[in-house]
């Protein structure tokens, strides 16, 4: 009984690792203004956000950052960005400043380094029951219809 409990927080201590070792996730950027208390400051930042729309993983960057000033520069930075350069740059602990110039470099120099790439296993795909998905009706079904 020890082995297995022991076998089970092994294995639950090395899934949650590996989840939380990705270093970088998509953040909407309007969450980024939760970061100020004074309601002015909140309500100007709000305003930045929207017109600027920064992109998803670069608010997750920039969110890190410490300094108000270095903050708005981040969320500043306009194009499309190499999601896994973004990482490197999340992954490294670096100071604000550090952050902002990796963040600049972090711009795609190519369309292809935009996209992550999808590694899809095919014998398992293939192995895998896949439901049907039927088009009968339109409108709100109940999951008891089983489409």
């Amino acid at each position: 009984m020890k082995k297995q409990a022991r076998l089970l927080c092994v294995l639950t201590i090395g899934l949650f690792s590996t989840i939380t070792a990705k270093g970088l996730e998509a953040q909407n950027p309007a969450t980024l203004c939760d970061r100020f208390v004074v309601e002015q400051e909140k309500n100007q930042c709000d305003d930045k956000i929207k017109k600027l729309s920064p992109d998803w993983y670069l608010a997750e960057l920039c969110g890190k950052q410490e300094d108000t000033n270095l903050f708005y520069q981040c969320i500043e930075i306009k194009g499309k960005f190499s999601v896994s350069k973004l990482e490197d740059c999340s992954k490294n602990e670096i100071t604000d400043k550090g952050r902002l110039k990796c963040a600049t470099e972090a711009l795609a120099k190519a369309p292809s380094e935009v996209y992550q790439t999808a590694k899809i296993n095919r014998a398992e795909e293939k192995t895998q029951d896949t439901p049907v998905v039927k088009k009968q009706k339109t409108g709100s079904t109940r999951l008891s219809e089983r489409y």
